[in-house]
């Protein structure tokens, strides 16, 4: 009786499984694909109408500890303010739920989340900057159809995020606003005066590829009454009263260097400044930048002398542009940056630089936005180092690169490039996360080293970091599809983005432009992963085969030790053959 008991526990352990989780009810289970690591789990809930709209809708407690997906759209949340630890949730889905307000600092709950979707509800206020430190793998955000008529850009979780959904919102069209109506209107005019045919070298001079693509009637006014319906776009002239902020129009890496009279869009009282030490100076490398530079000083355009060592810098507090290109510079004190705290463009380009460390000192300089580090001596660095999430624009092109571990970011973000074929340009780097290296060639960054990797484009060097730990290379997401992230397969039912009066829920997730599957069915997504090292990844049948064979083996030891204790109390050596007759118990049953 006691081994039938040991038999029946062992093998119902055998037979666990993450399908038999006690879910909350209304939760299920969602089926992920084939390759989809067994840790993870995707979990859709649905209220019942009659309980939807009773408008008490809470997030249920109870959800494993382990969900990486959850789908709780089309419900009736009205009011979030509590929400359970799930520390390993990547894409939270709110999506369709009539909310009004709100809780952000609950999301503190989530710090692995990277999407966030909660576009269809009755938003009024946002406040992602609250939180933004506490979610450092946040990346995209979809507001869309809710109620925001304000909001700064450190509400709504910039300069942290890559994609943020702002569209058919009820903005209103004041001076703080204007910050967003800049951008807009930048977009605007740099399409019709330089008649632009690349989206993404816009959107980067703009800085409004954040917002993903979109057109002049996503964005529009609707306040006050006398400028309602007028896009964004349009709205800087009825806003002349408000305090200045200026838009930084980026310089292309084709002008070595900055030339008096080049346009920004600044106030009169800032200062262009061109210094050139003769020639004979120059060649001895100790030129140094001078003292005595005028404090409001704004572009200081020191290209073409041949500063070897720069280890000072005069403080010059308004200094928005600084261009120390062609320099023959080797080494850089990257803290004496510190003393040019409003610095938004930085040039180092053509220079002899081995090391790049704007990681040390990019806090203090929150307004630096494009940094120029083609063609210097570059070999190995992290995204850290060259200033990233922080930059908008950042050049590495012809350097020697080092194609090793250290690089393997680099390389997994432009092997994804590679590999995600389309024709809208925007719509793959902000997948792959390389918008913020600007347009490029396969041959602008290849290997250098080592020798057998040389002449090699970055891009395919991924072959040959196998041995490497795996640096996951996330993929945002477009407004075309939800974001992919490698070694996370997620299955996820999403409404589209379209204006509530065009289509109903059910219409819409049929012809939105990310291309769902009808209502009701889960739109699986999912690209191809590789296993961490620094991640557990369990595969569900190597726990059923190891209690099984824990099982067996009890078994027997078992069976054994009852035969033993039999012999002995039978007060003489027998044969286990004459044992098992006489008991009725056959060999083959044993």
């Amino acid at each position: 009786m006691i081994c039938l008991s040991l038999i029946i526990i062992v093998s119902n352990l055998g037979l666990v499984s993450m399908d038999d989780h006690t879910l909350p009810q209304g939760c299920v289970i969602s089926d992920p694909p084939d390759d989809t690591a067994a840790s993870q789990l995707h979990i859709v809930c649905h209220i019942g109408i009659a309980d939807r709209y009773q408008g008490n809708t809470v997030i249920p407690q109870g959800l494993p500890p382990n969900t990486t997906t959850l789908d709780f759209s089309l419900n009736h949340v009205k009011n979030l303010r509590e929400f359970p630890v799930l520390k390993n949730l990547i894409v939270l889905n709110l999506g369709w739920n009539r909310m009004e307000t709100l809780d952000w600092l609950v999301l503190r709950n989530l710090p692995a989340l990277q999407d966030l979707l909660l576009n269809r509800n009755w938003l009024v206020e946002v406040n992602l900057g609250a939180v933004i430190k506490d979610l450092p793998n946040l990346k995209y955000v979809n507001l869309a159809n809710n109620m925001l008529a304000s909001f700064s850009s450190h509400q709504i979780g910039l300069p942290m995020l890559s994609l943020v959904k702002l569209q058919y919102n009820p903005l209103r069209c004041d001076c703080i606003m204007q910050w967003l109506v800049n951008r807009l209107r930048c977009q605007q005019e740099t399409v019709q005066t330089e008649k632009h045919s690349r989206v993404l070298a816009t959107c980067v001079q703009c800085d409004t590829c954040v917002f993903g693509a979109i057109q002049a009637d996503d964005m529009v006014c609707a306040s006050p009454s006398h400028l309602e319906g007028l896009p964004l776009s349009n709205a800087s002239h009825y806003l002349t009263e408000c305090r200045v902020v200026s838009t930084t129009a980026k310089t292309t890496e084709l002008q070595p260097r900055l030339t008096q009279g080049v346009t920004y869009d600044t106030a009169a009282s800032q200062l262009h400044i061109i210094c050139h030490i003769g020639i004979a100076d120059r060649y001895q490398g100790n030129t140094v930048i001078p003292q005595g530079l005028p404090p409001n000083t704004t572009t200081l355009d020191f290209a073409l002398n041949h500063i070897k060592n720069l280890r000072e810098f005069p403080v010059l507090k308004n200094l928005i542009v600084l261009n120390l290109a062609w320099n023959r510079m080797e080494t850089l004190d990257w803290l004496v940056l510190r003393n040019v705290p409003a610095l938004q463009d930085l040039y180092l380009n053509r220079n002899r630089l081995v090391e790049v460390n704007l990681g040390a000192v990019i806090k203090d300089l929150p307004n630096l936005k494009y940094v120029n580090l083609a063609n210097n001596m570059l070999a190995s660095f992290s995204s850290h180092q060259i200033g990233l999430p922080m930059l908008r624009l950042v050049k590495l092109q012809y350097n020697p690169l080092r194609c090793d571990c250290t690089m393997q970011w680099l390389v997994n973000r432009l092997r994804c490039q590679q590999e995600t074929v389309t024709s809208r340009v925007l719509a793959t780097c902000v997948q792959c996360d390389t918008c913020v290296f600007g347009a490029m060639q396969a041959d602008d960054m290849v290997c250098a080293s080592p020798s057998h990797l040389e002449g090699l484009p970055l891009s395919n060097a991924s072959h040959y970091l196998t041995e490497c730990r795996v640096v996951p290379t996330t993929a945002k997401t477009t407004e075309l599809q939800p974001r992919l992230t490698q070694g996370v397969t997620c299955t996820v039912k999403l409404p589209g983005d379209r204006p509530e009066s065009t289509t109903s829920p059910g219409n819409d997730l049929q012809s939105s432009p990310l291309n769902f599957a009808p209502a009701g069915k889960p739109v699986t997504f999912s690209y191809n992963a590789t296993r961490s090292a620094t991640t557990e990844r369990i595969d569900a049948k190597e726990p059923h085969l190891g209690v099984r064979h824990i099982a067996v083996m009890l078994l027997t030891l078992i069976v054994l030790i009852s035969l033993i204790i039999r012999r002995f109390r039978s007060g003489g050596p027998v044969r286990v053959e004459e044992r098992a007759g006489a008991d009725n118990i056959s060999l083959q049953q044993m």
